[in-house]
């Protein structure tokens, strides 16, 4: 890791301790409108460097506040699908078999 990166990785984990619950809160409810966390960074004001480099640290408070919200909307959509899937929809149908074979891809890899 070069100097730069470094120096920005250590300001960056100083400042984490900065993002507040109301910003969290934010995060979750932006990315449960399937925003991309550099558009989300912008609206809750926080640095678009930092917010990515979290959004890359499994277990960082910014990263479980995205994740919740996008993954919520992910699943209702899915819920959506697959109902539609039942009552005979052939593009839901479609859908929810290209649904399963993401899962199955997603096992198999571990």
């Amino acid at each position: 890791m070069s100097d730069d990166k470094l120096d920005r990785a250590l300001f960056y984990t100083a400042k984490r301790d900065e993002i507040s619950e109301n910003q969290l809160n934010e995060i979750t409810g932006y990315a449960e409108l399937l925003m991309q966390p550099a558009e989300i960074a912008v609206i809750v004001g926080i640095d678009e460097d930092m917010f990515l480099m979290e959004m890359q640290i499994v277990g960082a408070p910014l990263r479980i506040a995205f994740y919740k919200g996008y993954l919520k909307t992910k699943a209702e959509l899915q819920k959506a699908v697959i109902a539609a899937a039942r009552q005979h929809s052939s593009p839901a149908q479609l859908a929810a078999l290209k649904i399963a074979e993401q899962v199955d891809l997603n096992i198999l890899k571990g």
